[in-house]
């Protein structure tokens, strides 16, 4: 009789996180989801060059960087102040100065001195006053050097968190670019224009950008000119010259610079800093489960910058589908071993959360994996809930005719 209890109770549920799953699956594959040409839309394009320092100057690097001088196309390069002595790059300070001289350059602060001070960040959980100091010190130098003013920051390792957006508003910087891992409540006068493309993102990916969605995307191409020294099979400077070719050969293209993109569309990157930000985690998730077609749709939803609620509701569907599926893996894992030994889910519920713990304490702080941490959680409370069902199942069937004979002895 408890039995046939148990699995009637596991079967409606069963059915109907079943039910769930289809449904967010099928949803994904609807025709909501189709892009929209819009023979309107504009493409920005913005070059982020990360890490001018230590490993920069080189011939091939210097190369790469006349192709934008020579297509009269401008690009943002992220300096490091003090991770070596900038002047002795003379050649690469003459092209830079050249370059700004052009209205070409954008020089952007990128931290103090690229140090790694514990879990790959120079800013993030470091003291106010400390990161206030650094800002503050880096970019009085940079300022100095080139004769300019500094208004954008790019944290080393992509990491900051609230302290860095405070020190940069004291510093007088008004656009901080890093990855999409971060959202913050207090950025109202501080423009976030996280990178969102690297050098090797197909072309068809800003074709398709190009065409459809909203009026406006933006492609922040975030990438290293000195690997191009590094690894030359990369072929970073015909990329790059593929690239560019690329964006001048359409008419509604246009290429500006970091501190430019923020101050002319702040209220653009506004509306999307929390969508993009939810939207990295959901790809990080459907990526790790190998959810190729949902992240494919996903991405380019966010590309061509289609409707907030489209978007939305996607990301929202791609996680009630993988979290969906691992509470329903947990939970028929409890309900096959409670149906051969009941035993051993007790003993299993501690373990799997202990196994949780102790991976949230190793990668927990790792702001790129924090969604497939709770992804196993998910699994761990789907096998708890088939053992709690279980528990209360029994204990109904134990203690309920006892409670009948008392009441009918009143």
């Amino acid at each position: 009789m408890l039995k046939r209890k148990y699995l009637i109770i596991n079967i409606a549920i069963f059915l109907s996180l079943l039910i769930i799953i289809l449904f967010s699956r099928l949803f994904s594959l609807s025709h909501y989801f189709k892009l929209q040409a819009n023979p309107e839309k504009k493409l920005i394009v913005v070059f982020r060059n990360d890490d001018i320092q230590n490993f920069s100057g080189s011939k091939l690097e210097l190369k790469l960087f006349r192709i934008f001088k020579e297509n009269n196309i401008s690009q943002t390069y992220a300096l490091v102040p003090f991770e070596i002595n900038l002047l002795e790059k003379r050649e690469l300070m003459k092209i830079l100065k050249e370059h700004l001289k052009l209205g070409l350059a954008e020089i952007a602060l990128h931290g103090y001195a690229h140090q790694d001070l514990g879990k790959r960040t120079e800013f993030l959980g470091r003291p106010l006053a400390e990161q206030f100091k650094k800002i503050k010190v880096g970019k009085s130098y940079l300022e100095d050097l080139f004769k300019i003013k500094i208004i954008t920051f790019i944290p080393p390792f992509n990491s900051y968190d609230l302290n860095t957006i405070k020190a940069c508003r004291e510093n007088n910087i008004k656009v901080l670019s890093s990855s999409n891992f971060f959202f913050y409540k207090d950025i109202s006068d501080i423009a976030i224009v996280n990178a969102s493309a690297l050098l090797f993102t197909p072309l068809s990916e800003l074709e398709l950008a190009r065409k459809n969605g909203g009026n406006l995307s933006v492609f922040i191409i975030y990438y290293h000119s000195y690997m191009g020294n590094i690894y030359p099979k990369d072929d970073y400077y015909g990329q790059m010259e593929k690239l560019i070719k690329y964006i001048k050969s359409k008419d509604n293209i246009e290429v500006i610079t970091l501190g430019e993109a923020g101050l002319k569309y702040p209220d653009y990157f506004r509306e999307r800093y929390r969508i993009d930000g939810w939207a990295a985690k959901a790809n990080t998730l459907l990526n790790f489960y190998r959810q190729k077609e949902m992240n494919k749709k996903l991405n380019r939803l966010s590309i061509c910058s289609e409707s907030n609620r489209k978007i939305t509701c996607f990301i929202f569907i791609s996680f009630l589908y993988v979290y969906g599926a691992l509470f329903l893996i947990g939970f028929l894992l409890a309900l096959f071993l409670n149906l051969i030994k009941r035993k051993l889910v007790y003993f299993i519920s501690p373990v799997l959360l202990l196994i949780w713990i102790v991976m949230v304490k190793n990668f927990g702080s790792d702001y790129r994996i924090g969604v497939v941490d709770i992804s196993f959680l998910v699994l761990a409370i789907g096998f708890i809930f088939n053992v709690i069902i279980s528990y209360l199942t029994e204990s109904y069937e134990r203690f309920a005719p006892k409670m009948l004979t008392i009441v009918e002895g009143k």
